[in-house]
């Protein structure tokens, strides 16, 4: 769920890149004409958002936020991944398939969620709980080139609130051995996003991830959460840091391809 940590750390190794945009070539200063890229439309539509006022709805979607959340269907989700690596204006798409493994849910409501990319693409291990308050990240594992980051989060990140309210935001600390982060989320509205011909409702929460360490990135990931599916159905993660002293961007679009496991 937050790629960008484990992106701030390693620059452009993840998600088939073995090295920056036309790095070789890019001097300092040089002012190359960009390449501009399209996003491919992915297996779930362009979310239709209905953002409210700070505070201003206790309760978004009606009868989707009034019992506790059980734990999400286990099983391996097949994932659309677009990423747009861009170094000082030139610009190179790549896109996977990638996948979300969910794991069946042990006592007390703690389920891990791993993530990759592609194949032959690092993992990264989420530890998630259902309670009585809502879904909330406890804790990742980020797979590096060369070793395991743990990044604890304090309090836990809040994935889907029992009883969200617009407006509201909730600051984490995360602390991942090499660098920190600290967490800013803000629930922005409810969505509907239609994947396989149904339509989920779902609520749009804004995580602004700003890290300090070895490589200060600030990280904006915007997701959309199915309370039905217990997970979210799209996330747009946008990591701003530096390369070797030029600025760098990474624009990672994910999707769910179906609502239901292949196995």
């Amino acid at each position: 769920m937050l790629p960008g940590l484990a992106a701030a750390c390693t620059g452009p190794t993840r998600a088939g890149v073995d090295r920056p945009p036309s790095a070789p070539s890019v001097a300092v200063g040089s002012t190359p004409s960009p390449s501009t890229t399209a996003v491919p439309t992915l297996g779930s539509s362009a979310p239709t958002t209905t953002p409210g006022g700070a505070g201003s709805i206790v309760n978004p979607i009606s009868g989707v936020y009034d019992a506790e959340y059980l734990p999400a269907t286990a099983g391996t989700y097949a994932e659309q991944v677009a990423d747009a690596y861009d170094l000082n204006g030139r610009t190179v798409l790549v896109t996977s398939t990638g996948s979300l493994s969910v794991q069946a849910a042990g006592p007390p409501g703690g389920q891990t969620w791993a993530e990759s990319s592609g194949p032959g693409q690092p993992t990264d291990a989420l530890q998630v709980l259902f309670s009585p308050t809502g879904v909330t990240l406890q804790s990742e594992s980020l797979a590096l080139s060369a070793s395991t980051l743990q990044c604890t989060f304090t309090p836990a990140v809040p994935i889907l609130p029992l009883h969200p309210s617009f407006g509201s935001t909730v600051s984490s600390n995360a602390l991942c051995g090499t660098f920190s982060a600290v967490v800013t989320t803000l629930e922005q509205g409810a969505g509907t996003i239609t994947l396989g011909g149904v339509d989920y409702a779902t609520l749009e929460v804004q995580s602004t991830i700003v890290t300090k360490g070895t490589t200060p990135a600030t990280i904006i990931e915007t997701s959309w959460v199915s309370p039905a599916l217990r997970m979210a159905v799209r996330s747009v993660q946008r990591t701003s840091t530096k390369y070797n002293g030029l600025p760098y961007q990474i624009t990672t679009t994910t999707s769910l391809t179906a609502a239901q496991p292949s196995s």
